[in-house]
């Protein structure tokens, strides 16, 4: 293998010293990025120019992959479908530096191909798997997200990917929707600065498309998901209706936020928005994204197989032929099409002056912008030493971390936790959750990594400790088969305390895996409403992608001691849970989307918290069969103290102008003995406004702090009044035009630090601020 690398090292000195690279501006590494691309462009023919708009989506061998492109180039491929003996770092890495080599050596202008990879929660098969997306939100804590974002984007780059898919920062409403785990929340406030803390990770800058990486060796190009307003409706890829307020103030404003946080790629997303495919939507792809926010030049990629071709068939039928989709789609704004066969057509549409070659030079320009803008071309291929080194373990204390800040206890009756694991002689373990790595990892992982499970967990720290760990799979949330059942109640009877571990596989939630139902799928139900039926006091723990509700009225909720919240806790999700469990940890997670009490109850009041306003006339309970308040509420989760407080909250100046800044002050204390991590949580609502604000409680700010047992901190946020204002689409007869505008007025404010409870001073601490 040393000798590939020689090789490879000799190949790249030659193309840098060779004689064409003194006399053609695009290879001369002291040019802008812009003006390198402006060149390879006049260079290029029509066909060349198509082929950069191609990402391939087929399984093929490094050889099949040389032989279809070496003459004509390539846009990208996906680096999981280099077909080689195992999916190894090394052999990833030497496969691709194999077809590298030829694409710079046999195509015409030496043109590398980008290589694309997940990095929504880790890098590459054989490294770090952190927790996903929803864990990483419910620490409340982005200097984890941020931390492990640059070791996911390393750990890609060992294996040569410079573009990377992630982060997603939609936000996700409807728990039905089985991609909720993919994001960190409901809330724009969370989404926009965890998405911030993942771009700027992997990025490892905030520069913008023109701009090269300032570290191409550890960053990479993030390409955002799903552009827009995807996971608005309750299934995959659903219809988007919604007023241009809701769409301007939730939904897009991660993306506005991300704009000067250096967004440089983006997908496009599978739905519709108000009857518009996203794929052909010129408004928000061009008029918004590249002209209202400034971002001409970002790379804007289909979302997978067939999307724009859909354009054209069984998916939104708007377009006549798969010639006409791809025309509507470059048009609209798209560059590049993944595994689609739309663009394919471009060569046939450009020839014959269907539509203007200035789309074709914009779309091929910004996918080559990628390329110089990371290092493909000044760094083409990549040292496989680097991939040997690559060891999952290196990073295990940081996932280990990320899992305990992300678990939410949601329920302690009679302070049952954590468990005295020394007065504890049998403990029941039920459940398959307990024993399923694939599923405790979540989707879009990249396997290959060592993964404790909470069995594993309980057998290598309790069993050497005396404790008899009994585990029976009995049910699982993938069918309806309860036939162990009565064997695992004789179980839990015979054991000092039952551990379930319950919620979602891979199948019951993911891309493609929305439910009708919130209950635990499966058998998990009749297990639960059996299990606590016994004297042995039941603990349940959630490995999920989604809320979860526990059957007619959430009656098996009050048997349930201890309730906590894992969602998808990675590598390391094993230990973490029992840390908590033991006490080892005090959980400091809260939950970033509120949980409503049946499905039936999505979009009533508070669930989500967003969704819709409720002025006080209306009351809190529109239902005549139950209570519409949510289950557990937005921001909510204990610790195992609980004794807690938040004494002050200051702001100054108390008066701010238009774009000002103010700093919020706030002092909490901790009256236990043991240390707990708080999150800071600063809500607002604007008392009088018209329009109608989205909500009458809204997330402004917040932050994490460590505080020692009978300590007293003070932690201080800046907010910049901006932030206080809303959309006006210029039709209230105001004199207002449409665009941001901010009320000028008293605005109230709410420190808390377990979600949002009342006005009164209950649970947190208000205070005000005045917009002059």
């Amino acid at each position: 293998m040393a000798t590939l690398s020689v090789m490879f090292s000799a190949i790249l000195a030659a193309l840098v010293i060779g004689e064409s690279f003194a006399v053609l501006p695009y290879q001369d590494t002291r040019k802008s990025v812009t003006e390198r691309t402006q060149d390879l462009l006049s260079r290029m023919t029509v066909e060349e120019k198509v082929m950069q708009l191609l990402q391939p989506w087929s399984s093929l061998t490094p050889e099949e992959i040389i032989a279809e492109y070496k003459n004509t180039g390539l846009g990208a491929w996906y680096l999981p479908m280099i077909n080689v003996a195992d999916n190894s770092p090394k052999t990833l890495a030497i496969a691709r530096n194999k077809i590298q080599v030829a694409m710079m050596n046999e195509s015409r202008l030496q043109i590398p191909i980008s290589f694309i990879q997940e990095t929504l929660h880790s890098g590459c098969d054989g490294c770090t798997i952190f927790p996903m997306p929803i864990n990483f939100a419910s620490t409340w804590n982005t200097d984890l997200m941020h931390d492990a974002a640059e070791i996911i984007a390393s750990d890609a780059r060992s294996v040569g990917t410079d573009r990377g898919f992630s982060p997603v920062i939609n936000m996700f409403p409807d728990p039905r929707y089985g991609r909720l785990q993919e994001g960190f929340s409901e809330d724009p406030t969370i989404t926009k600065f965890f998405g911030a803390a993942h771009l700027t990770g992997l990025q490892k800058c905030t520069g913008g498309p023109t701009e090269y990486l300032t570290n191409m060796t550890h960053g990479l190009v993030a390409t955002v998901k799903h552009y827009a307003a995807y996971g608005k409706g309750s299934y995959d890829g659903s219809q988007a209706d919604i007023s241009e307020q809701r769409l301007r103030e939730i939904y897009l404003e991660p993306w506005r936020y991300l704009v000067d946080k250096g967004l440089r790629s983006v997908m496009a997303a599978q739905n519709m928005v108000n009857g518009r495919p996203m794929h052909s939507n010129k408004r928000l792809l061009t008029e918004i994204l590249r002209e209202e926010w400034g971002v001409t030049n970002a790379l804007i990629e289909s979302d997978g197989p067939d999307c724009i071709q859909a354009l054209n068939t069984s998916g939104f039928h708007v377009a006549n032929s798969t010639e006409t989709a791809g025309i509507m789609g470059l048009v609209a704004g798209m560059d590049q099409d993944l595994g689609g066969t739309a663009f394919r057509t471009l060569l046939n549409s450009v020839q014959e002056n269907k539509v203007d070659i200035k789309y074709l030079n914009r779309a091929a320009g910004n996918v080559l912008m990628a390329k110089f803008a990371g290092g493909q071309f000044d760094n083409p291929f990549v040292d496989i030493s680097r991939a040997e080194k690559i060891n999952p373990m290196d990073n295990k204390k940081l996932a280990l971390r990320v899992a305990e800040e992300s678990i939410v206890l949601l329920k302690n009756d009679d302070k049952t936790l954590p468990l005295n694991f020394g007065g504890i002689h049998q403990v029941a373990l039920l459940g398959s959750l307990a024993d399923d790595a694939a599923s405790q990892c979540g989707g879009y992982t990249n396997m290959g990594a060592p993964v404790t499970t909470v069995r594993q967990a309980f057998n290598d720290t309790l069993i050497p400790q005396g404790v008899s760990v009994r585990y029976m799979a009995a049910v699982s949330p993938d069918n309806n088969n309860i036939s162990q059942v009565d064997k695992a109640v004789s179980l839990i009877e015979a054991s000092d305390v039952a551990v379930l571990v319950l919620g979602d596989s891979l199948t019951t939630c993911g891309e493609m895996y929305d439910r009708s139902s919130l209950d635990l799928p499966g058998g998990q139900m009749e297990l639960l409403h059996r299990a606590i039926q016994t004297s042995t006091p039941v603990i349940v723990v959630l490995i999920n992608g989604r809320a979860v509700t526990f059957g007619e009225g959430n009656v098996a909720l009050n048997g349930i001691k201890g309730l906590l919240v894992a969602w998808r806790p990675g590598q390391e999700g094993g230990n973490a849970i029992l840390n908590v469990l033991k006490g080892a940890v005090n959980p400091s997670g809260r939950l970033t989307t509120a949980w409503p009490r049946c499905a039936g109850a999505i979009y009533g009041p508070s669930t989500p918290y967003l969704y819709p306003f409720q002025g006080d006339h209306m009351g809190q309970n529109y239902t005549v069969d139950g209570s519409s308040s949510p289950l557990f509420g937005f921001g909510y989760g204990m610790s195992y103290s609980n004794d807690m407080e938040i004494t002050k909250m200051e702001i100054s100046p108390q008066q701010v102008q238009e774009n000002e800044v103010f700093r919020i002050t706030v002092t909490a204390v901790n009256n236990a003995n043991q240390s707990v991590k708080m999150p800071v949580q600063i809500y607002f609502r604007d008392p009088v406004a018209n329009p109608v604000r989205i909500s009458n409680i809204q997330l402004l700010t917040f932050t994490k702090v460590d505080i020692a047992g009978g300590a007293t901190v003070s932690v201080t946020l800046d907010v910049n009044s901006s932030s206080l204002g809303f959309w006006n689409d210029g039709k209230n007869g105001d004199g207002h035009s449409a665009g941001w505008m901010i009320d000028k007025g008293l605005f109230e404010l709410y420190a808390g630090y377990a979600g949002f409870t009342s006005w009164d001073n209950v649970g947190g601490l208000p205070g005000n601020v005045t917009v002059v």
